[in-house]
């Protein structure tokens, strides 16, 4: 494996980082399908845990509002670490919720859900910016992207066999995980509170709450202004991504029936992920990203169309769900280089421009799943994913009329809306 990827000494950082970051999704992707499950034996209603489960989008929504606030002037070694530490919290709240059978339990673990998994994914992206190259953003996120794969395949298969065990055994199991990830990152990051390559703005008075979020509202919109393609893209392939991720189960049983195989729409959406991610670490793109990610994104959606004309040939089904998901593994590392490009030209504002993608895509599971099973309920699930795969044209084809060759990070009108606020 390391052959293929050609690791070299310059990449150390990133394999070092990797290390934490598979363990925590390790247990985050156990849990993942083991809470919606339990949660439903206790209420017995899919819309309700439709609802406390989709509640961590909400917070996490709320979360790309208020952090770049919070976190603006902390390294991404103590994100990391608070990262984990509430990690640490989540199969232990579960635990409880599972033994007691209270609700309430569970709607505090889709709270905790929502503010970790966001500020997991906002160090990550400072830990990019900050510790490695432009050249080799879309190496790194083809990496760290690809743990998000391998355990989104690994983790419901590991999770069904720990159902049969004991709700403490499983726990510590989890526990464990994450008490290691949190030792290793110590023992070998160390702990660094303050982001020293961060310069404070200088302001005439300290700011209340509401004023900290109204600033927050203006510099969100000075930067949508010359972001604004990227945000759409985003959206989209958040949109894409969730909605595989919530009814492709469902879809599976219509496909297979109930044969044991109803994973198997899951595992040919994630897999060529994989795929995506060795050629991209190998090529080393960093020119012409932004084109070859809308690129992508219109091949995806080319294959994903095709699905409401084929039936029920299994086959072809699949064919077609594994060839449109090649084409969107290599544009999601793309696009998070871009994101990270725009970070580090963004200095003290970098912050923003991580919560304000976070927050389209945080917007794009809250809808994503709701109005996908309205269509699906509607005209079929072939159909609901050949509408989204015109989708994914149609923006492709705007985007590719739209997007600037460069954008530009105003930090004239930035500082400006700082300075006044």
């Amino acid at each position: 494996m390391r052959r293929i990827l050609n690791f070299s000494k310059e990449k150390t950082s990133i394999v070092q980082f990797m290390v934490p970051i598979i363990l925590i999704l390790i247990s985050d992707n156990i849990l993942s399908f083991i809470v919606p499950i339990t949660l439903n034996s206790i209420v017995g209603s899919s819309f309700i845990v439709g609802l406390i489960v989709g509640l961590s989008s909400l917070v996490g929504l709320f979360s790309d509002f208020i952090f770049p606030s919070v976190l603006k002037s902390l390294s991404w070694k103590i994100q990391f670490l608070v990262t984990i530490i509430l990690a640490l919290f989540f199969p232990i709240i579960s635990a409880l919720g599972s033994i007691y059978g209270v609700v309430w339990i569970f709607v505090l673990v889709s709270i905790l859900w929502g503010i970790y998994y966001e500020l997991l994914i906002f160090s990550e992206e400072d830990f990019v910016n900050t510790e490695e190259v432009p050249r080799d953003y879309s190496r790194d996120w083809s990496l760290l992207l690809s743990l998000n794969v391998v355990t989104n395949i690994s983790g419901p298969i590991v999770g069904s066999a720990l159902l049969l065990l004991p709700v403490w055994n499983y726990t510590f199991a989890l526990v464990g995980l994450v008490v290691i990830a949190l030792v290793y990152t110590v023992a070998v990051f160390g702990v660094q509170v303050y982001d020293k390559n961060i310069a404070e703005i200088p302001r005439k008075r300290k700011l209340g709450l509401s004023r900290e979020l109204f600033r927050e509202l203006k510099l969100w919109k000075e930067i949508a202004r010359e972001s604004v393609p990227f945000l759409i893209m985003y959206f989209v392939l958040n949109w894409v991504d969730m909605t595989f991720f919530v009814l492709g189960g469902i879809f599976g049983i219509e496909l297979q029936g109930n044969s044991g195989m109803e994973w198997i729409v899951l595992i040919v959406y994630h897999l060529p992920s994989i795929v995506a991610t060795i050629v991209i670490f190998r090529s080393g793109i960093y020119r012409k990203k932004k084109l070859y990610a809308i690129f992508a994104l219109i091949i995806g959606g080319v294959f994903f169309s095709l699905l409401g004309f084929v039936g029920g040939n299994k086959t072809v089904v699949l064919g077609l769900i594994f060839a449109g998901s090649v084409a969107i593994g290599f544009a999601w590392p793309l696009s998070k280089s871009i994101l990270s490009d725009l970070g580090r030209r963004a200095g003290p504002y970098k912050k923003q421009f991580m919560g304000l993608y976070n927050a389209t895509a945080s917007v794009a599971c809250c809808t994503a799943p709701s109005i996908m099973g309205l269509i699906a309920d509607s005209i079929g699930y072939y159909w609901m994913f050949s509408i989204m795969g015109v989708t994914c044209i149609i923006v492709g084809v705007l985007l590719l009329s739209i997007v600037p060759k460069r954008i530009l990070v105003m930090h004239q009108k930035l500082e400006a809306v700082d300075v006044r606020t």
